[in-house]
């Protein structure tokens, strides 16, 4: 199982260049019937650690490793990095 793998979405909205901005301009919204495709991914350093501990706190319980895994770690490694596709 590959929870780690990069995802892709469209939005109408520009978030991603808005956030980056420190919202000091306007948020961007596509209304030409295209759309802001942004990647979801995780930094190695981010899969190395949640790797080491899944195989430390494995369970057949996924909420017990999960639980586990959020008391040993970094809660900024539990979600992903976002940048435009």
């Amino acid at each position: 199982m590959n929870c780690f793998a990069n995802h892709y979405q469209n939005f109408k909205y520009d978030i991603l260049s808005w956030k980056d901005n420190k919202y000091n301009v306007p948020l961007v919204k596509r209304d030409n019937g295209k759309e802001f495709k942004f990647e979801f991914y995780l930094l190695e350093e981010q899969k190395d650690e949640l790797n080491k501990l899944m195989k430390q706190y494995h369970s057949k319980n996924i909420n017990l490793s999960l639980r586990k895994l959020s008391e040993y770690m970094q809660p900024t490694h539990l979600f992903y990095q976002v940048r435009h596709a």
